[in-house]
């Protein structure tokens, strides 16, 4: 017969209730760092900074900050 044996500990499987929590927060902070990205590219514009600082900061929000909210994401959904 094939058998395969693990030298090993098992592992426990985590219960669905704590996968379901992982993945509903992972979505959230997702989808936090998006909308938060977004609303605050109309603060930046309505500042007084000076035009090339006022778009290295939207560059900012608009593609950094929703991969460091994607890399949370991650890092929460495990």
């Amino acid at each position: 017969m094939n058998t395969i044996y693990s030298a090993g500990p098992q592992t426990p499987v985590p219960s669905d209730a704590r996968q379901k929590r992982q993945l509903i927060l992972g979505v959230v902070v997702w989808a936090a760092g998006w909308i938060l990205g977004l609303a605050l590219i109309p603060v930046v514009n309505a500042s007084e900074l000076e035009t090339a600082l006022k778009a290295t900061l939207n560059g900012i929000l608009l593609l950094g900050f929703p991969k460091l909210f994607l890399l949370l994401a991650v890092a929460v959904m495990g």
